[in-house]
């Protein structure tokens, strides 16, 4: 996603990456599924190589809710906080740092999924696949929208197809967002103004249900998969 935003014009003034086990292996497990398809779809740079050359400070930090970046941030002062696939931020005094919000990209269809690996507890569910840039609030995944786009897989995707269209549509919504929001034509909706069954808020994806979910999806069982 940083990717595309430098791509766009979009760079930012710092960079703060979240260096914890949690986010380590799944940078690391989003790496080896990508590695699967890399012939089709070519793999994401580093961060190092995104960087390269530019004036971009990045700090690295095992939560983005600690002091150190709450310090950081306030002496930056930012117009707007922009988050990609990390924890929620829960600390009130980053919340009220910018002056126009916090933007999360969720690699879900909210309001429909909420909360940790959408994409594989839609499949669980028969749920669509999307992704959704929304201001953040206090709670899980419940902030206002900005823009969210279904996708739409081809009939029997791969797990690692699915991780790829995800990424790739994360990147291309949030440039779309940001580039709205930064011409002054975006109004953003509360969650209560679009469907919401269920009101599902889900929690780290277990290893079992995981495997059941890549074995449904590819066995052209997901309810949602087709065009």
């Amino acid at each position: 996603m940083l990717d595309r935003l430098i791509q766009a014009g979009l760079e930012p003034a710092l960079v703060i990456e979240e260096c914890s086990d949690l986010a380590t292996a799944g940078r690391q497990e989003l790496e080896k599924q990508l590695q699967k398809i890399a012939a089709e779809t070519p793999l994401p740079r580093s961060l190092p190589e995104i960087l390269a050359g530019r004036n971009v400070r990045c700090v690295e930090t095992a939560n983005h809710n600690d002091a150190e970046s709450e310090e950081l941030l306030t002496a930056l002062c930012p117009d707007l906080i922009v988050l990609g696939d990390t924890r929620i931020i829960r600390n009130k005094n980053i919340l009220d740092i910018p002056d126009m919000g916090i933007v999360n990209v969720h690699p879900g269809y909210l309001p429909t999924v909420r909360g940790n690996n959408p994409y594989l507890w839609s499949i669980v569910h028969d749920l669509p696949q999307g992704v959704t840039v929304h201001f953040i609030d206090e709670g899980v995944d419940s902030g206002p929208i900005i823009a969210r786009q279904r996708l739409y897989l081809q009939p029997r995707a791969t797990y690692p197809q699915l991780l790829a269209a995800i990424n790739r549509l994360c990147g291309e919504l949030l440039v779309e967002a940001l580039c709205f929001l930064k011409a002054g034509g975006v109004q953003s909706l509360g969650q209560g103004n679009f469907e919401n069954p269920g009101k599902k808020v889900f929690r780290l994806c277990p290893p079992e249900i995981k495997s059941a979910a890549i074995q449904k999806l590819e066995s052209g069982e997901y309810h949602f998969e087709a065009v």
